[in-house]
């Protein structure tokens, strides 16, 4: 994961701090977003009856941490977005305040104070929500961020937001930061055309990991896009993945003919042995 620069890790500790405007939770998968006064920060879950802490969202059920491979990444427990970056968001593009609830969004936690870019200054740094602490990993520019709940506690609206201590016991419990691709924390007019290569590769690798762990919420979030006339994993993944796909082929093709070709070797020094053994015989009679 990419670090923030110590300026800009030193102008968020000094400019952030907001409050809780909003918390929201789903049963499961697709249900709709409840609003909620407070709700129990659970470490290493997520927030006590969300989807993502009982898994049965498909988000939280891809097994993608980078330290414990088969487990589930712990940057997805619960995602917090900034009710200021998704007006100045509107604004930009010309549109006129929304009226919907931010439980639209169908994120778990709004906060205000905090503007969306310093949101995203936020990565790889703890915030304190009430009496828990979350730390911040994976981040979708203005549509918010994804956390790892480091510390248990509740929260409730109209708590305060500010960052937890750099000396705080709680960031010993940051367990891993996943497994991204290269150049995701990279704006991408900045990226390479090695980040972009990089990016493919790992995006295929995930849609392979995605068919096989969850088939069914990659076949749900990509029906969910395409009604949109969008595509969530681009043809390049597919095509990519692919590739792969007969590289593994070819890799299982050559290893199964290997094993046979030593088997076969074997059988033959067997027999061979086998014929000494049998000649020396007949000349001892």
């Amino acid at each position: 994961m990419a670090r923030r620069s110590p300026r800009l890790a030193k102008k968020f500790t000094e400019s952030a701090s907001g409050e809780v405007v909003g918390l929201f939770t789903a049963s499961r998968s697709a249900a709709p977003m409840v609003s909620c006064d407070q709700v129990t920060l659970l470490a290493g879950e997520g927030i006590a009856g969300d989807r993502y802490a009982t898994k049965l969202g498909s988000y939280s059920a891809l097994k993608f941490s980078s330290r414990e491979p088969g487990t589930r990444e712990p940057g997805r427990q619960l995602t917090i977005i900034s009710a200021d970056g998704i007006e100045s968001a509107l604004e930009r593009a010309g549109l006129p305040p929304t009226s919907a609830s931010f439980g639209e969004f169908r994120r778990n936690i709004v906060v205000r104070g905090i503007t969306g870019e310093q949101l995203l200054m936020a990565q790889g740094s703890a915030l304190r929500l009430g009496s828990g602490v979350v730390f911040l990993e994976a981040i979708f520019d203005v549509s918010g961020v994804s956390c790892e709940v480091l510390q248990g506690g509740v929260v409730a609206v109209g708590d305060a937001v500010c960052p937890e201590p750099a000396d705080s016991p709680a960031h010993a419990t940051v367990r891993d930061l996943g497994s991204q691709p290269p150049g995701y924390f990279v704006r991408p007019s900045k990226r390479t055309a090695g980040m972009l290569r990089g990016a493919s590769l790992h995006m295929a690798g995930t849609l392979e990991r995605v068919m096989k762990d969850d088939p069914d919420g990659a076949v749900r979030v990509e029906a969910a896009y395409e009604s949109v006339g969008l595509r969530f994993w681009p043809a390049s993944s597919w095509d990519a993945a692919a590739v792969l796909r007969r590289r593994r082929q070819r890799r299982q093709s050559l290893a199964a003919c290997a094993a046979i070709a030593v088997a076969l070797a074997a059988a033959g020094v067997a027999a061979m042995a086998v014929g000494v053994i049998a000649m020396k015989l007949q000349g001892d009679v």
